[in-house]
């Protein structure tokens, strides 16, 4: 008995040792469309995905996010998409995060959809509520494709008012576009309002409605003028 209590007490000290200064979280998610930069990539149907982020006391984390897909015609097409991402965020005076990073957005089912991974470096900040973050292409898809082509860059804008367990915020996202992109033109992606709701620490729902945001060629994106349901569990 006093040897297996010292070998448990081994045990949960190796455990917190190797634990010490980190940080691991996660969610489950579903929503009734997946939007990714102001474009439906769901076709408008439901979409269901997780994350999992490691997080060390020295700013570096780790995480990987995925999100069920439907890219191509036809129906039940069981395709992923998925972010994998390193990155650092330094917590300067005044409550103001900055940080950059590295994040491999891959694409993975049927159709061939893996040929539209893309991989991107990124920076942003966060204070009170106010966040903003641009990221460019680094390494192009195979296939050329408007956003995912190397140079292509994205910046999002975004604030969110936090009153008790209610949230209510917005977002604006503007893309520039390599000219490699015949035709494609610099424009608003994305125009959204959001509200949430927190029933408690670890389940939340929110609704978000994106009102503006033209494609690449400056025509009216599939995303604008949509409407979807977010709800969401974290661990």
């Amino acid at each position: 008995m006093v040897g297996s209590a010292m070998a448990a007490d081994a045990l949960s000290g190796l455990k917190a040792q190797s634990l010490n200064g980190l940080t691991i979280s996660g969610d489950v998610h579903g929503a009734s469309a997946y939007q990714y930069r102001g474009k439906q990539f769901s076709d408008g149907e439901p979409s269901i995905g997780a994350s999992l982020t490691a997080t060390h006391s020295s700013g570096l984390y780790g995480s990987i996010k995925t999100d069920t897909v439907k890219l191509s015609q036809g129906s039940d097409r069981h395709q992923l998409q998925s972010a994998l991402t390193v990155g650092y965020d330094y917590l300067l005076p005044y409550d103001v995060k900055v940080g950059g990073g590295l994040t491999r957005n891959f694409f993975s089912g049927r159709d061939q959809v893996s040929d539209l991974s893309f991989s991107e470096a990124f920076v942003g900040a966060d204070w009170n509520g106010l966040h903003a973050k641009v990221s460019t292409v680094v390494e192009s898809s195979k296939v050329l494709t408007p956003g995912f082509e190397q140079g292509d860059t994205y910046g999002e804008l975004g604030y969110t008012y936090q009153y008790g367990k209610y949230s209510l915020g917005g977002d604006v996202g503007y893309s520039w576009y390599n000219n490699k992109h015949l035709g494609a033109k610099n424009g608003l992606s994305l125009a959204q309002v959001r509200v949430g709701y927190a029933f408690n620490d670890q389940v939340d729902v929110s609704l978000t409605h994106q009102f503006a945001g033209d494609d690449a060629y400056g025509n009216k994106s599939n995303g604008t003028h949509k409407t979807f349901v977010k709800v969401g569990y974290k661990f």
